[in-house]
């Protein structure tokens, strides 16, 4: 299943994108990330320090 995952990358949002990333039927093909409980900047830092745990190159 191919995915977009639009999200505010809080600490739930995260532990929902490594499961995600690392799901074997699971292949996400781009994440956005919008306002919510933290900036913009501090959720787009987040997205993207939580592919680099995955050890994922999805763009954000």
């Amino acid at each position: 299943m191919r995915m977009i995952i639009d999200t505010d990358t809080a600490s739930d949002d995260a532990v929902a994108l490594a499961m995600a990333l690392n799901h074997p039927d699971v292949d996400v093909v781009a994440m956005t990330t919008v306002a919510g409980n933290c900036s913009l900047e501090d959720t787009t830092r987040n997205a993207l320090y939580t592919a680099e745990l995955c050890g994922s190159a999805v763009p954000v």
